[in-house]
């Protein structure tokens, strides 16, 4: 993408981002949904942001799925 140590920075600040709301929202996932049906569904989302960071090259895209 060739973005620098900023964009580099940014992109990982994002992954951060998500960590702790995924961190937060646990709980109300976890009464909804059982171990399984969550690391499934991780594994769903990993494997999309996956596919959408080799595909697309542009970070205003990249970003929002980090």
């Amino acid at each position: 993408m060739r973005q620098g140590a900023m964009g580099y920075g940014i992109l990982n600040g994002c992954m951060g981002f998500g960590a702790v709301i995924g961190a937060t929202s646990l709980p109300r996932v976890r009464r909804v949904l059982g171990a399984d049906a969550i690391i499934a569904t991780a594994s769903g989302v990993f494997v999309a942001t996956l596919a959408v960071s080799g595909v697309l090259k542009s970070p205003v895209f990249i970003i929002p799925y980090a």
